[in-house]
């Protein structure tokens, strides 16, 4: 029943609540629920646990870096979709990184997802903003320009007439769980980072490494590991060959042999570039400072007795005040922040309009009562009055007893 049937009374009241208020701020909640979620088991997927276990080891299958479950969005069919319609599965967009950080593109909104026989058309629902294509594959290219957070499959054809709602955040902050693997052992938590660096023991020069770090698509570079780094007239050589290397986020450059080499810079990020398309590019990262003597060498190595290594647990933490939201311009604590704001204004908004409506209730009632009401005052001096001509028709009915009584003695005599 549309809701615009139902206006004023209790149960108008409650269905604008729903829409207004409670709606808006389950997919808030939702969002920041999905976005803790998905950002989390990134940055897990970059680290490695207590028993050793990262992606880098082999097989890689004993290995659980999702520190949070929070399900796929629903997709709800319409009741009145033709038979022939399919089922429509939705799923959430990996979080795409971004320098040494992970961000998602989820909008506080739920979309309607409707087919014409020709055409399917995506409408976000908060601002009625419409993204139309000729299936669904053509309608996520189109989203990667302006992107939800979610792509959509479907196992056939879209019919004429087909509709779905797509919610990819309304009931999320219910559905959020931690890894119950991890909550029975807490060492699969993936607090270390999954490589170590050090510098040679014969090294005469005065340069240090920095420990490293790994982005995404870092696991395909397992073969080269150990990997030692040697200087060598400004140059950093023995990359294997066929690797790919960026220097401070640049283009990557293709090592052709271990005698090729890179520029030496102090302190420029050194990158391996693993099996993405990052913008910046990434991999296993690191950096050496300071002046090197030539045959200095520096190792680059798997993690290995990694029982007080926190770095990936450092990044974690780190997560609460990164720009993790809204296509990086908001991270969590700012996006609760304008939940809680925004709630709170409503809910002041809401408690001035009672009263409001209290004082105008009031205001009816005096008026009616002013018309068709009882003044107890006015009705006490109404008694009086009577009271009083009471007692004098009751004294002249006393003195024409009395006249009367002498009239009939005088006519005796």
């Amino acid at each position: 029943m549309p809701q615009s049937l139902i206006e004023g009374g209790a149960l108008g009241g409650l269905l604008a609540f729903r829409s207004e208020s409670l709606d808006r701020a389950s997919s808030d909640l939702g969002r920041n629920a999905v976005s803790l979620a998905l950002t989390v088991n990134a940055q897990g997927a970059l680290g490695q646990d207590l028993l050793g276990q990262s992606l880098l080891s082999t097989p890689p299958s004993g290995f659980s870096p999702a520190v949070f479950t929070v399900g796929a969005p629903e997709v709800r069919a319409d009741s009145r979709n033709p038979s022939t319609s399919p089922t429509v599965t939705a799923a959430f967009t990996t979080p795409i990184p971004f320098n040494g950080n992970f961000y998602t593109d989820l909008v506080a909104s739920d979309y309607q997802l409707t087919a014409d026989g020709s055409n399917v058309t995506l409408t976000r629902l908060t601002d009625n903003r419409q993204w139309t294509a000729a299936d669904l594959a053509a309608l996520d290219v189109q989203l990667q320009s302006e992107p939800q957070g979610f792509t959509l499959t479907a196992s056939g054809q879209l019919p004429a007439g087909a509709s779905y709602l797509v919610q990819p955040t309304r009931d999320a902050a219910r559905r959020i769980a931690v890894n119950p693997a991890m909550l029975a052992d807490p060492r699969l938590v993936p607090t270390a980072a999954p490589i170590r660096t050090a510098a040679g023991t014969a090294n005469t020069g005065a340069a240090a490494i920095s420990p490293g770090s790994v982005g995404p698509g870092y696991e395909v570079l397992g073969a080269v590991l150990p990997l030692t780094v040697v200087y060598d007239n400004g140059q950093l050589r023995n990359f294997p060959a066929g690797t790919r290397v960026s220097i401070d986020g640049g283009p990557p450059q293709l090592i052709a042999g271990v005698a090729s080499g890179v520029p030496y810079s102090s302190g420029a990020s050194i990158t391996l570039v693993g099996a993405n398309n990052a913008i910046p590019p990434t991999g296993i990262s690191f950096s050496i400072s300071g002046l090197p003597n030539n045959g200095d060498s520096f190792v680059l190595a798997r993690n290995t007795g990694a029982t007080t290594d926190g770095r990936n647990a450092l990044v974690l933490g780190q997560l609460q005040t990164f720009d993790t939201m809204s296509g990086k311009t908001a991270s969590f604590q700012e996006s609760y922040a304008q939940l809680v704001s925004e709630n709170g204004s409503k809910t002041r908004q809401l408690q001035v309009s009672v009263q409001a409506q209290k004082a105008l209730l009031k205001q009816a009632q005096d008026s009616r009562d002013s018309l068709s009401g009882v003044n107890l005052d006015e009705e006490a001096a109404n008694l009086i009055r009577y009271q009083q001509a009471y007692q004098a028709a009751a004294k002249a009915l006393e003195i024409a007893s009395s006249l009367f009584n002498t009239i009939l003695q005088m006519a005796a005599r």
